[in-house]
C-alpha cells in the first residue's frame, strides 16, 4: 500500500526523529508523497483566580497573566517552526515534499483533526520506549487516544 500523504508528529525527542525516519522510509515506496510535519503544544488551562499582573520577559512590561500565556506560546511555536524546518530540509535532502505546523490544543484532538481535515493515508509518531510493563503505561496517553481515534492507519515508533 502506498501513503501519498503522511502526517508526523515530531517533539525533538528520539522517538519523534525516528518517526521521521520511518515516514520518509515509508515515502520513498510512492512518487508523490508529502509529509505534513506537525508539533502539537500542549495547551494549559489558566484559572481566573492566578490572573494578575506579570512582567513580561519578552517585553520587560507588565501584562497579564493571559497576555503573558499568550506570548509564551507565540514564542514556544516560533522555536518549534524553526526545529521543524531543521526537519523539513531532512524530508526534502530525500526527495520528499514536506510542510510544517505548529499548532497549540489538545495533542490527541489535534492529531485527529489534522489527519481528518487533510485526509491523510497514516499518522506515523513516536512513543516513549520504555520497556516491559512499563511501555504499556507510557503508550497510554496520546499515542493510545490516537491509535484509537483516528480513522487511517496510524504507526507507533519507538
Amino acid at each position: 500500500m502506498a501513503f501519498k500523504k503522511i502526517l508526523v508528529l515530531h517533539d525533538g525527542s528520539k522517538t519523534s526523529d525516528n518517526a521521521v525516519d520511518s515516514a520518509i522510509e515509508l515515502a520513498k515506496m510512492s512518487n508523490d508523497s508529502h509529509i505534513i510535519l506537525l508539533h502539537v503544544i500542549p495547551e494549559m488551562q489558566i484559572p481566573l483566580v492566578l490572573e494578575r499582573p506579570i512582567r513580561s520577559p519578552m517585553t520587560g512590561e507588565t501584562t497579564t497573566t493571559t497576555e503573558y500565556w499568550k506570548e509564551l506560546y507565540e514564542e514556544i511555536k516560533s522555536s518549534a517552526l524553526k526545529m521543524l524546518e531543521k526537519v523539513k530540509l531532512k524530508c526534502k535532502s530525500a526527495g520528499i515534499s514536506a510542510e510544517t505546523r505548529s499548532v497549540v490544543g489538545y495533542p490527541s484532538e489535534v492529531i485527529t483533526k489534522h489527519a481528518e481535515e487533510d485526509n491523510v493515508d497514516i499518522v506515523v509518531m513516536g512513543t516513549v520506549g520504555l520497556r516491559g510493563i512499563s511501555r504499556i503505561r507510557a503508550l497510554g496517553s496520546v499515542a493510545r487516544r490516537v491509535s484509537e481515534e483516528a480513522r487511517c492507519t496510524v504507526l507507533l515508533i519507538h
